[in-house]
């Protein structure tokens, strides 16, 4: 294999984390549908006639749709803790998936490249990267707390369908009007609720993916003999200026612009991360020998709001992100 088949292997490899994606994206998607109707389902059960209520104030009528909820509640929140457990173990499949597939592509790849060479080095420490990679993915949590447990991440989507429900109450909001916002909540759409269940865990998904795909990169660059650096690539769908600029556009190690050695390469820095990175190789007469350690050899340089897009805050708060995720590799 030639350095250039080496190159486009990786380049074509960022279609791993993508085809996982979309995967996910399909199972959570029959997921979610089978619960918005399940949860309409569990709505309809408190009304009467098409109705919640027929008066304005706190009537009783609206007491009763009330003590109604209270005792759907339950299977509510049975119904969330459910749809949870399911995306939860799905993501994980799909994370254990990514790793495996990308340790076993890098792992190919170095021997092809060595056996060119005539070389033959011990590449059994690949083994051990899926292990690695889910250990970290098993101490990551999420804000919604679903990676922690599918019961807290339940509690926290029945809290936001109650609340829904007790101002369709006090609004005298008619049952198919409440199902729609629901349908919404669940399925995506914006109700005033923040964002849809199908958004907050497909952006999970998407994330813990991409992460998955990264790190698996990042330690088979360092196990390999072949790999000196990595240069961090914006993707071509890098919506607008953030921190992944700076990380593309610094040469900290001097070693070329956005290349970082494997072992100070930067984590993924926001949600939804798509950029990628390429591997700067090494000689082969360096193949044998022990990759040299090397330390940062020049300070970040700054960004004004006159060269990058955005208010003088948000550029500050990226330029501080982009220092620390340095400082926290450096260290």
């Amino acid at each position: 294999m030639s350095i250039s088949a080496y190159q486009q292997s990786i380049f074509k490899s960022r279609a791993i984390p993508f085809k996982a994606s979309q995967a996910a994206e399909e199972r959570q998607l029959m997921a979610l549908e089978m619960a918005s109707s399940q949860l309409t389902a569990l709505i309809a059960q408190m009304t009467s006639d098409g109705q919640l209520i027929d008066e304005e104030d706190l009537t009783e009528g609206q007491k009763v749709v009330r003590r109604l909820f209270i005792a759907k509640r339950e299977a509510i929140q049975d119904l969330m803790i459910q749809l949870g457990t399911g995306i939860s173990g799905g993501i994980s499949e799909s994370v254990e998936s990514v790793t495996e597939e990308t340790t076993a592509l890098m792992e190919g790849l170095t021997e092809e490249l060595l056996s060119e060479e005539d070389q033959e080095i011990d590449l059994s420490n690949f083994a051990g990267i899926p292990q690695t990679v889910m250990a970290d993915y098993a101490n990551r949590v999420d804000v919604e707390g679903l990676k922690i447990s599918p019961n807290i991440w339940a509690n926290n989507q029945t809290a936001l369908i109650e609340n829904q429900v007790m101002a369709a109450i006090v609004r005298g909001q008619s049952a198919i009007s409440l199902a729609r916002n629901l349908e919404k909540f669940v399925l995506g759409g914006s109700i005033g609720m923040g964002h849809s269940i199908r958004y907050k865990t497909m952006r999970l998904a998407r994330t813990e993916i991409n992460t998955a795909y990264h790190e698996s990169r990042r330690l088979t660059a360092i196990t390999s003999p072949v790999v000196q650096g990595m240069q961090w690539r914006l993707s071509n769908r890098h919506p607008k200026w953030d921190v992944c600029d700076l990380l593309a556009d610094q040469d900290l190690y001097q070693m070329g612009k956005g290349v970082y050695p494997p072992g100070q390469l930067p984590p993924k820095p926001h949600p939804n991360c798509i950029c990628y990175t390429m591997d700067k190789l090494r000689s082969p007469d360096q193949w044998q020998t022990p990759k040299p350690q090397i330390t940062i050899k020049k300070s970040p340089f700054t960004f004004t709001v006159n060269n990058a897009k955005g208010s003088e805050r948000f550029i500050s708060n990226q330029y501080a992100l982009f220092t620390g995720l340095i400082e926290q590799v450096v260290a």
